[in-house]
């Protein structure tokens, strides 16, 4: 089973995946930590280029599904350098392929799900079943603030919520794989919707297609 879940910014696609992972003993990639990997690696290493075929091959080498944890990677500075190198064609089939590695390399028997911008549009067209994830710009800005709180970061609401409507603009306007729901996609609006009604309702829609 592949189950594909796309979204704007702080919209609660990783939480949806997260649960429904562990609800159905799936392996669950974070796509956008792929690409957070990728934008740290740049800012990390500004001297290298990743247009050279052996500089890519060594990042391949080294993300691996742990590497995506690290917390170094949930700043906003590394979100929107994500959001920026996102447009960039050699980035974006680094990204492409990075994804397709790490599936075939820790799905489980059960399946994997996978969260991300394009992940039901580009990544995996032919997943099982898809879901879109829409939220008013204002509560994801107001969730991810309250996230945020909890680190040693250094937000205002303003800057997350004027962050959050700069990465919609630009992931819906780019012209790689732009932001927007698969046509067969199920559309959540979440707005007011607790964690737990999101999962009871993704679950029934899984549930319904008999998937193994």
């Amino acid at each position: 089973m592949l189950i594909a879940i796309d979204g704007p910014a702080a919209s609660g696609k990783g939480t949806l995946a997260k649960n429904l992972a562990h609800h159905y003993s799936l392996f669950h990639l974070d796509s956008g930590a792929v690409f957070r990997c990728i934008a740290k690696y740049i800012v990390d290493h500004p001297d290298r280029v990743l247009d050279d075929p052996k500089e890519r091959s060594t990042l391949k080498e080294n993300i691996t599904a742990s590497s995506l944890s690290n917390p170094d990677l949930r700043t906003e500075a590394i979100a929107q350098k994500a959001s920026e190198i996102s447009q960039i064609p050699h980035i974006r089939t680094l990204f492409e392929d990075l994804c397709h590695q790490l599936i075939e390399e820790n799905k489980t028997q059960h399946g994997s799900v996978i969260d991300g911008r394009d992940a039901g549009t580009v990544l995996f067209p032919n997943a099982d079943i898809k879901f879109y994830l829409i939220v008013d710009p204002e509560e994801r800005a107001r969730r991810r603030y309250l996230e945020l709180q909890m680190t040693d970061q250094i937000i205002t609401y303003e800057d997350i919520y004027h962050s959050i409507i700069t990465r919609d603009l630009r992931d819906m306007k780019r012209q790689e794989s732009p932001l927007k729901p698969a046509t067969d996609a199920h559309i959540l609006d979440l707005t007011s919707e607790t964690p737990e009604d999101v999962f009871n309702m993704a679950v029934s829609l899984i549930n319904a297609k008999n998937l193994d």
